[in-house]
């Protein structure tokens, strides 16, 4: 083992607040002894956690690959219902990251078929029986359930929220409603939903938008406030900058930053990687303090991560002006895109760019 210890950059504080580093000493696994002086702008931390991407594995490969996100700076990530109750695997435990919690889809293959999206047709006992025996035995690694609204018409989105909030009341374990296309009044969306699952798509300007009138919908605030989760899950297909910014502009923000990665929007515009993510919101005015409670301090939290030691990313602002993009064509310009020029995740060196 070599021991590095690095000097300057930012890192956050107890309150989120960016302060100068004094020193930071990591353990890696190959290599030398190594001491590192940062730069002043270089962004310090333990990791980013993506809280909804899709990882390729256990045979669906819709996901992106995970060694190419470990690369983008992501030490864990929150697959968002790539499996379903009946082909979801466990993650190899091979000691490299990112480290993989699952959200369940209520369809029984998740996206085993994507683009392609099989009716629901509904749970029986036996298969809620097999789903609640899948969470019991797999606690530690399943976060909660999935649904996807918008596939096919009314009824069938009626049947998954209805099921879906049944089934994780049950289960005693959060859902995550994605709303882009519902063919659902938002208002019964939001309305059965509790403290701790989660919208995502959150900013998406499709049928099943937040805004109404212009604004944001009532009951959106209702919903964030009795602490339904906020989540931006970006896509190729669900972010708008006319809903970010009227949501930005009511005081709206997300509670956590993400990119819904697949293979086919990973390295890719409008979303590239959670790194360019955090680019797109800081461009647009968000803090450094939010899209810290965003990428690490919320996720860490929500999903109870037990972060690895040695453990470290940096990321670095290269000065260009960039079109940042929405899934509408409509773009907001910024002059730093942030990268990582260092990943270690538990000793594994992943990436480095430093001089």
């Amino acid at each position: 083992m070599a021991t590095w210890i690095m000097t300057g950059g930012l890192a956050f504080d107890s309150d989120g607040e960016t302060v100068k580093q004094d020193q930071l000493q990591i353990r890696v696994r190959t290599g030398l002894d190594r001491e590192i002086e940062l730069a002043d702008d270089d962004v310090v931390l333990p990791g980013l956690i993506d809280f909804h991407a899709h990882i390729s594995r256990g045979g669906v490969g819709v996901g992106a690959p995970a060694n190419l996100v470990l690369q983008s700076g992501v030490l864990a990530v929150a697959d968002a219902g790539t499996h379903g109750w009946a082909n979801w695997v466990p993650c190899a435990d091979d000691g490299c990251f990112p480290l993989i919690k699952s959200w369940i889809s209520l369809l029984p293959d998740g996206l085993a078929h994507h683009p392609f999206s099989p009716r629901f047709k509904g749970l029986g006992e036996n298969e809620g029986a097999f789903l609640s025996e899948l969470f019991e035995a797999e606690s530690s690694s399943l976060i909660g359930l999935k649904i996807r609204l918008g596939q096919h018409d009314a009824s069938e989105d009626e049947r998954l929220l209805t099921e879906g909030v049944y089934w994780a009341r049950r289960l005693c374990v959060p859902l995550m409603v994605h709303p882009t296309g519902t063919f659902l009044p938002l208002r019964d969306v939001l309305e059965p939903l509790a403290a701790g699952d989660v919208l995502t798509h959150v900013f998406q300007g499709r049928r099943g938008s937040i805004l109404h009138d212009g604004r944001i919908a009532p009951e959106v605030f209702v919903a964030s406030k009795k602490g339904v989760i906020l989540d931006i899950g970006h896509g190729a297909n669900h972010f708008s900058w006319q809903v970010f910014r009227q949501a930005f502009h009511e005081g709206l923000l997300p509670d956590t930053i993400s990119t819904d990665l697949t293979g086919n929007t990973w390295a890719r515009s409008p979303v590239y990687s959670l790194p360019y993510v955090v680019s797109k919101m800081l461009a647009a005015g968000v803090t450094w303090r939010r899209v810290c409670e965003g990428v690490w301090r919320n996720p860490v939290k929500y999903l109870q991560l037990r972060i690895p030691d040695d453990s470290v990313v940096v990321l670095r602002p290269e000065n260009r002006q960039e079109e940042f993009l929405d899934a509408e064509g409509q773009s907001v310009t910024g002059s730093h895109v942030w990268r990582p020029v260092l990943m270690v995740a538990c000793g594994v060196v992943a990436v480095d760019g430093l001089d």
